[in-house]
């Protein structure tokens, strides 16, 4: 399956991703990885994410923040 991201969508990503780099420098690389993570898991295994019943065709996988 192939992941599309609406133009809302990357305008938040982008929003995110800096405001991440900036304020939580230390978890920028981890985070990421575990955003490429989920992304390639909905593109792999779409059935995998949950499908949003207000948005048709939209799948979504949380991504939560890991305890050390």
């Amino acid at each position: 399956m192939r992941v599309r991201y609406t133009d809302e969508a990357l305008r938040d990503l982008d929003e995110i991703l800096s405001y991440i780099a900036i304020h939580y420098p230390a978890v920028f690389i981890s985070f990421e990885k575990r955003l490429r993570s989920a992304v390639r898991r909905i593109a792999a295994w779409p059935d995998s994410a949950q499908q949003l019943a207000e948005r048709p065709g939209v799948r979504v996988v949380p991504l939560k923040r890991r305890h050390l």
